[in-house]
């Protein structure tokens, strides 16, 4: 049984979290191999970057496949150089053998403030990073394709053979998946670029690196959270499961009340109350209608009317 609920969602696990991931590789290898690069610039300016220690990548990475160089640099431009510190930063376009040169550089994009740098000289012309959109786009339309075929092939598990409904979730929460997902990503983004420099004297990578793995640590956290502690029941024809493995029949129910804050409130004849939730607008609704279908209980939902049964 395992082994075939395995089979079945292995197409499922292949087309949602495989294909993205080597989809971004592949055009991330694209980007970073045919990309941002240009030929011998003999006016450059008064701007060069010194690499002070290289760290190597690969052969998996955010870059993509292959082997390349991230380099801690101090970038000497204009007055900084004459007048003050020079800024360090994290370069990729420098090798352990520039480390302790002068490398001429320039400003590759001076619009809305920003501020980035690449090699002023000797780059081979590859100039062809836009494969990567359409690359893309067509990468896109196959994931689509094998999604909606594996989640095609998904058979819904029956809950009519036993009678048995189960109701499990949380109430929403107040930011949704997309924007979590964007957060995530970026933070994960972040953290890859950081966390080779943090604490080692760059304040700047520091503080990213602590406040990317914050962000991770709290959506991640959060998941796990919902997910392990999401509250549960299941409404069977002879009477409720909640709980570890705790059950009671019908005739030791006396009554169950649903409160408008999605609190499931169990009266037993023998015993304390107990309280299950807060289930979110969805799972009350299942509740609902679970109960009235087969409750033989005195059962009130509040501000939704009672049933009364037995």
């Amino acid at each position: 049984m395992r082994r075939a609920a395995l089979k079945e969602a292995l197409p499922g696990f292949f087309a949602l979290i495989v294909m993205p991931v080597l989809g971004f590789l592949l055009c991330a290898t694209i980007i970073h191999q045919f990309a941002g690069q240009y030929g011998p610039d003999r006016q450059v300016r008064s701007m060069y970057a010194v690499a002070v220690e290289c760290n190597r990548h690969g052969p998996v990475s955010t870059n993509g496949f292959g082997y390349w160089y991230r380099c801690m640099a101090e970038i000497h431009v204009g007055f900084q150089g004459d007048f003050g510190n020079p800024a360090f930063r994290p370069v990729d376009f420098l090798s352990p053998e520039d480390i302790g040169k002068q490398v001429p550089i320039r400003d590759n994009d001076e619009r809305r403030g920003r501020v980035s740098y690449e090699r002023g000289a000797d780059q081979p012309l590859k100039n062809w990073g836009w494969l990567a959109l359409p690359f893309g786009l067509l990468w896109l339309v196959l994931t689509g394709f094998l999604a909606r075929n594996a989640l095609n092939k998904v058979k819904p598990t029956p809950e009519s053979d036993s009678g048995e409904v189960l109701i499990w979730g949380k109430r929403k929460q107040w930011v949704n998946w997309k924007i979590r997902g964007f957060a995530l990503l970026l933070a994960i983004v972040v953290a890859s670029q950081s966390t080779e420099w943090a604490f080692q004297g760059y304040s700047f990578e520091t503080n990213s690196a602590v406040a990317s793995y914050a962000v991770i640590l709290l959506i991640v956290g959060n998941s796990l959270r919902r997910g392990i502690f999401a509250p549960h029941v299941t409404v069977t024809p002879h009477g409720l499961k909640f709980g570890k493995g705790r059950s009671l029949a019908w005739h030791e129910i006396r009554h169950v009340g649903l409160s408008k804050r999605g609190v499931l409130a169990i009266h037993p004849h023998v015993g304390e109350v107990v309280t299950i939730g807060r289930f979110g607008d969805e799972q009350v609704e299942s509740i609902d209608a679970a109960l009235r279908d087969n409750g033989e209980i005195s059962y009130a939902r509040e501000g939704g009317g009672a049933i009364m049964a037995g």
